[in-house]
């Protein structure tokens, strides 16, 4: 038997018996150990084929961007339009870091709150729905604003080191913030 289809056997196992066994879905995709499938030649389209057998199995598919892979923005692209066409269920969640990668010392993940624009035009331009929405700026500052004052007044409660209204406010308006004297 060739080792492709031992390979789709084994993985069609792994993703069927979890199914019979009243299983809703599954997170695939080679989660924090992307990097070995990224690798090697057609690793990435071997975790895409992991993602594609559970969308036929109707499982729902959580596809595992959660940690980067590489820094370029091609690869990273070719990577997230290939799970679009699927239709893997959870392509960005949890995979879609609202913190910057260059700011994250968690190794970062696929893709992150720079692309939140980029992805909501390829949703568009494809018709797929990706999972994100865009929303209002307002509601955004508003929002960031409340949780901000929220753990100041638990930090002033708790008697923990204060959080400065200066603080309060780079939260609120996130890494372009600056205070200008």
């Amino acid at each position: 038997m060739p080792k492709a289809n031992r390979c789709f056997i084994s993985k069609r196992a792994a993703s069927t018996s979890p199914k019979a066994a009243g299983v809703q879905g599954l997170q695939n995709g080679s989660v924090s150990c992307i990097g070995v499938p990224s690798a090697v030649p057609s690793g990435i389209r071997a975790v895409l084929a992991e993602n594609l057998i559970c969308s036929a199995l109707d499982l729902e598919c959580a596809s595992s961007n959660d940690q980067t892979f590489t820094h370029s923005d091609m690869r990273r692209t070719a990577r997230l339009l290939m799970q679009f066409l699927p239709g893997t269920d959870f392509i960005i969640p949890p995979g879609y870091s609202a913190v910057p990668n260059y700011d994250n010392m968690f190794a970062g993940s696929n893709e992150d709150a720079e692309d939140f624009d980029d992805y909501n035009v390829i949703q568009r331009d494809l018709k797929v729905d990706g999972g994100l929405r865009p929303v209002r700026e307002e509601d955004v500052i508003a929002i960031r604003n409340k949780a901000a004052r929220a753990l100041q007044a638990v930090f002033a409660g708790m008697g923990l080191p204060p959080i400065t209204d200066e603080e309060v406010e780079a939260a609120t308006y996130g890494p372009r913030f600056k205070r200008y004297a």
